[in-house]
């Protein structure tokens, strides 16, 4: 809770305090699509994202007005990551197969894909999306 929230919350707070004296900013937390779901296994986990796009939104809500867009991406499983290789020395072969079945894509994403949204968020293109989680997930959570 202490990284996934209130590290956010923190992170957040400055962020918007200094896009004030700029007059300006585009800030864009890392949500997931677990904070959405949620899942048996993980509540805290799925707890801490779930505020984290509460945090978002009303954050949207009040600086808006401020020329700072808030938005948060909330990707689904991605491989090359150091949370996707600890998941699969933890799971068998077979799970990580349903896994990616789950996805109507039928794979996992990337990190690359990720950063693309990323960076499409905080471009001038993306100038009228405020508020939003964003999700990349291959419509895992289908919703």
């Amino acid at each position: 809770m202490k990284t996934n929230l209130a590290g956010v919350f923190y992170c957040m707070r400055h962020e918007i305090e200094q896009f004030k004296k700029q007059g300006y900013g585009c800030l864009i937390n890392m949500s997931s699509i677990i904070g959405d779901r949620g899942f048996s296994d993980f509540g805290a986990y799925a707890a801490s994202k779930g505020g984290v796009d509460q945090l978002t939104k009303s954050a949207a809500l009040k600086h808006g007005t401020e020329n700072i867009r808030i938005n948060a991406i909330a990707p689904g499983f991605i491989s090359k990551t150091d949370i996707a290789r600890n998941f699969k020395n933890s799971i068998s072969k077979d799970l990580i197969k349903k896994i990616q079945n789950s996805h109507v894509l039928k794979r996992l994403g990337t990190p690359k894909e990720v950063a693309n949204v990323v960076l499409f968020l905080a471009s001038a293109e993306a100038s009228f999306i405020h508020g939003q989680i964003v999700k990349v997930d291959g419509y895992f959570a289908r919703g």
